[in-house]
């Protein structure tokens, strides 16, 4: 009997122990970390360009075309000749001529004006001759200069010729006469045709020009300011004229004039050598005016980026355990 008790007591310690320690019978909670992905937004600082307006003074460039008057004109060639003679272009003298010596006086004028030519450069006046340097019109303009300030009342005439423009001078006596003067030849025009030098007709194109040629030009000017404004440059002879200013000068009476100081005014302007020039407190000032420009410039700003990293978060998970596990783990 006891033996049947204790084989019962050991089979019911036996099935205890395994259901204790073998069969799970309770269930239990538990956290894990648990990987995922995940987007980030993060900031990087770059680099970029821009075009950056900035200010700057600049002289103000022109074209003397558009600055040229007939003032500008006159105050300029008086500003040289005062500064190299001390005197205006014209400063006039008194006729001391009757009417009738009108010729006379003009040939020897001419004549006196021949021989200075000789004695300064070897040549007589025609050999002084260089088209497009010192031809037609600057040798007009240079005899006006002279005849004007020696008491004659002078214009420079134009006309065409199958090569272009020629320029004379003509002549008036007080009792309305008319004298014409072929330039290039110092000469008087006396017959019905002159006969030009080689070097002449073939600049002009023609042999000869006939007294009628003279007696109808196509233009009269009567300064010498007018015919430089007309034509820019054609009659400037001061610049290209063999004979020295200095020379000629002393073909002409004195003057005891005060010369015409050019008449400026505050804010007027000119152009020089392409660059705009204003009068200010009695002188030329170069003009400037701002200009806006442009400059590449590097700057830097953050740029806003994303990027896929892994994170770890945690869940609850269960599980059965054995009354033995459960007793020494939780």
């Amino acid at each position: 009997m006891l033996e049947k008790l204790a084989i019962g007591l050991g089979a019911a310690i036996v099935i205890a122990a395994i259901v204790v320690c073998a069969i799970p019978l309770k269930t239990v909670s538990y956290t894990v970390e648990v990987p995922y992905q995940d987007i980030e937004s993060y900031y990087e600082t770059e680099p970029y360009e821009v075009q950056e307006p900035y200010e700057i003074q600049e002289p103000v460039v022109c074209y003397e075309d558009e600055y040229r008057s007939l003032d500008s004109v006159t105050n300029e060639i008086n500003s040289y000749f005062i500064e190299q003679t001390g005197k205006s272009y014209y400063w006039g003298t008194e006729r001391v001529w009757p009417p009738h010596d009108t010729v006379r006086q003009l040939d020897e004028v001419l004549r006196d004006i021949d021989s200075l030519s000789r004695q300064q450069t070897g040549y007589g006046w025609v050999g002084l001759y260089e088209r497009d340097v010192f031809d037609c019109s600057e040798m007009s303009a240079c005899l006006e200069y002279i005849l004007e300030n020696k008491g004659f009342t002078t214009d420079i005439a134009g006309g065409k010729t199958p090569n272009g423009n020629h320029a004379w001078i003509v002549v008036y006596s007080s009792s309305g006469e008319e004298y014409y003067v072929e330039s290039t030849m110092l000469c008087r025009v006396t017959s019905l045709h002159i006969f030009l030098q080689d070097v002449i007709a073939e600049a002009l194109g023609i042999e000869s020009l006939s007294l009628e040629y003279y007696q109808s030009p196509r233009e009269l000017q009567h300064t010498v300011y007018e015919a430089e404004y007309s034509m820019v440059n054609e009659f400037d002879w001061w610049e290209s004229c063999p004979i020295p200013l200095n020379e000629i000068l002393n073909l002409l009476p004195a003057s005891t004039s005060t010369p015409s100081t050019p008449t400026y005014t505050q804010g007027d302007t000119k152009c020089i050598n392409g660059y705009e020039y204003t009068y200010q407190n009695e002188e030329w000032m170069q003009t400037y005016h701002s200009v806006t420009k442009y400059r590449t410039v590097t700057k830097y700003r953050d740029v806003e980026k994303q990027r896929t990293i892994t994170k770890y978060r945690q869940e609850t998970r269960y599980k059965s355990v054995t009354i033995l596990e459960y007793w020494t783990s939780y």
